[in-house]
This record gives C-alpha cells, structure tokens and sequence, in this order.
C-alpha cells in the first residue's frame, strides 16, 4: 500500500470517531487530498453605489469610536473581495452624520439616499462589551450586530425596500475575542480593531464567492 494511500485509510478512520469530524476534515484539506467547496454569496450587489452604515440605536458602544471603525473595516473588506464595484467613502458619512442634525432620527434608506446611495448595507449594533483588562476570559470582547441590505431608491413600496435577508428581523451576528485575542491586541485601539476586522471578514462573506473555510459554520 502506497504512504499516500495509506493516509488516506488512516484519516477516513479517523472522519469515522465521535468527535472528529471536524479535526479530520480540516486534516483531509491540509494534505491537499481534497479542494475545498465553493461557498456561494447569498445577496450581490448591484453596479450602483453602496453604502454601509453602522448604527448604534441603544448606545450601547461606550467605546464611542468603534462605528466609525468598523465601517472602514467593512468598506476595505468589500473593496478587497470585491463585494461590490463602488463604495460610499466612510469620510463622506461622517461628514454627513456631523452637518445632519436629526442624523440619528433618520431611516436606513433615507441616509442611503443623502449620500447618493443605490444600497445601503445597514448594521445595527445590539450589544457590546469589551476592557483591555477582561475578567471573562472566554468573551473577553464581543459585539451582536444585525444586517440587512436595503433599497435606497424604493420610495412608494415598503415591501420593496428591505432585499435581503427575507427575515424583517435582519441577520444576526454575534463576534467573540477571546483573552488570548485581546492580550495581543494590547490596547483599546487594537482591540477595536481586531473586533472590526473579524466582524467584516465574517459579514462580507455573505456577498462575495469564497472558499469553504476550517470549521465555517456561516
């Protein structure tokens, strides 16, 4: 029996024990014996102009810079997957957030429409929490967002409005960071980030193609 071979019998014993699904199947994949799956996006943009929007309803950030930063986060995500073709810089929303009084009074699709926006990815901040110095180790930061894509230029029909998801509840997010995580972020400032930046990893790839990644579940 070839060593190639070989392993293989091995690792498909391996897939068979309680448990190890998933370690072997991330084996099989390391080896190279087998490629891994396409994952489909679930809602493509348009060619028009999108813009993403964190919004923050409960002020529940007391890290007051975090929306700011995650929607530069998620504009260089979009950009470098190629989400979609053209993006509402993050300047120009605070631009407009700091000329627009009644700013936060106003709707997904009716900001989208200030800023000359086709769509508007909205992400609504539920919950947070996060200190450099954790005293829960396995959440030592962790946000809880919602999502939906919304039709900026749909004025007369309400149905018409919302694209995706399908749920009007939006799609829910929670993202941990573990001590580990936030010790290596060090500071308020790099934890912010490493939050940002694994909260648009994961939100992204719900509109571009990709590759099936170890032990994605979304």
């Amino acid at each position: 029996m070839s060593v190639r071979l070989s392993i293989i019998v091995i690792l498909a014993f391996v897939l068979t024990l309680p448990g190890c699904g998933q370690s072997g199947g991330a084996a099989l994949f390391m080896l190279g014996l087998f490629e891994r799956p396409e994952v489909e996006a679930e809602f493509e943009f348009g060619e028009g102009l999108v813009a993403i929007l964190v919004d923050d309803p409960f002020d529940t950030c007391f890290w007051s810079e975090l929306p700011h930063e995650l929607t530069k986060a998620m504009v260089a995500e979009m950009d470098d997957t190629d989400a979609a073709e053209k993006l509402v810089s993050p300047s120009k929303i605070t631009r407009l957030r700091q000329l627009t009084p009644d700013f936060e009074d106003r709707g997904a699709r009716e900001i989208g429409k200030l800023l000359e926006a086709d769509e508007v990815l909205w992400l609504e901040i539920q919950s947070f929490h996060a200190s450099v110095d954790p005293e829960d180790v396995a959440r030592a930061a962790r946000i809880s967002i919602v999502i939906k894509v919304i039709n900026a230029n749909e004025e007369k029909d309400r149905t018409k409005v919302r694209l995706w998801p399908d749920s009007p509840a939006g799609y829910p997010y929670e993202v941990e960071l573990g001590a580990g995580a936030v010790a290596r972020a060090k500071t308020r400032k790099g934890i912010i980030k490493a939050l940002c930046d694994e909260v648009a990893d994961r939100v992204v790839k719900k509109f571009h193609d990709h590759k099936l990644e170890d032990f994605e579940k979304e």
